[in-house]
């Protein structure tokens, strides 16, 4: 079993905003995270969705990672790069845009199966 190759790794992250932020929260992810930091970071963006319900101002993407080493080094490069810092602080001079986040890891359970 040990000489299995490793599975690609999923995240799902579901991004719930401060009442009032959702449209800031999403335009802040499309506009300065998807295009900028996440490639600069090495985080493959496979897809993001909103809600039917546009009154529902959840965010959610799926990422994708070589390994779980891959996954944990570019999540810490991308919390430590200062110019996110700086676009974070700059975007929250409001108060936060996120209440909560939920964060799955995951990988896949049947092959053959690819996101594209």
């Amino acid at each position: 079993m040990d000489d299995e190759p490793e599975s690609m790794i999923y995240e799902i992250r579901t991004y719930n905003p401060v009442n009032g932020r959702a449209a800031t929260m999403r335009a802040r992810f499309l506009e300065q995270v998807a295009k900028i930091f996440f490639p600069k970071h090495g985080i493959e963006l496979v897809a993001v969705f909103t809600p039917l319900d546009i009154s529902d101002g959840r965010l959610v993407y799926v990422t994708r990672f070589l390994n779980e080493q891959a996954r944990a080094a570019a999540w810490q490069a991308f919390s430590a790069d200062a110019d996110w810092a700086g676009i974070k602080k700059a975007s929250e001079a409001e108060g936060p845009l996120l209440e909560s986040q939920h964060v799955s890891i995951l990988t896949p359970a049947m092959a053959g199966l690819l996101l594209v």
